[in-house]
């Protein structure tokens, strides 16, 4: 990363448990923030790790996470999953894209969704999208199969 697209010089975003979406004036960042100890001091000390970056003009506009893993929504893609890739440590952390749960999400159509959230429903973890119209999308958590779509309720 060069000087002027550091940690430093970027804006906060999104944030959803240990991480945060921040951008600088040439990329969108992921980090994760994770306690540690510090044996030198012996003080619980917060540790900041780069995971990704993508193009400004990959737009992202949405985050949700699990306990170890993490998902992107960007403008007029869909819903992107990086799953974190255990035996390796807060120094050497590890994610990967879910291909699959990208294929799985995408099988409503291109749908231009603007936010997501993780939650559970009924003994099933699940990522909720919203698209700027009155429905609410629900994915699978597992692997982004579409398997409900919440409609609005009218009230008389």
């Amino acid at each position: 990363m060069s000087e002027d697209d550091s940690l430093k010089n970027s804006k906060f975003i999104l944030w959803a448990g240990h991480f945060v979406v921040t951008h600088t004036s040439k990329f969108w960042h992921i980090y994760r923030f994770k306690e540690g100890y510090d044996s030198v001091t012996k003080t619980v000390k917060m540790n900041i790790e780069h995971i990704i970056s993508f193009p400004l003009e990959k737009k992202i506009v949405g985050l949700a996470a699990s306990d170890n893993d993490f998902f992107l929504a960007f403008n007029n893609e869909g819903i992107r999953k990086y799953t974190h890739i255990y035996g390796y440590g807060i120094s050497n952390t590890r994610f990967k894209e879910d291909e699959t749960f990208f294929i799985n999400s995408s099988r409503l159509g291109k749908l231009n969704i603007n936010s997501i959230s993780y939650g559970s429903a009924v003994e099933m973890r699940a990522i909720y999208a919203t698209t700027g119209d009155d429905k609410i999308y629900r994915f699978s958590e597992a692997d982004g199969t579409p398997d409900y779509i919440i409609m609005p309720t009218k009230v008389d």
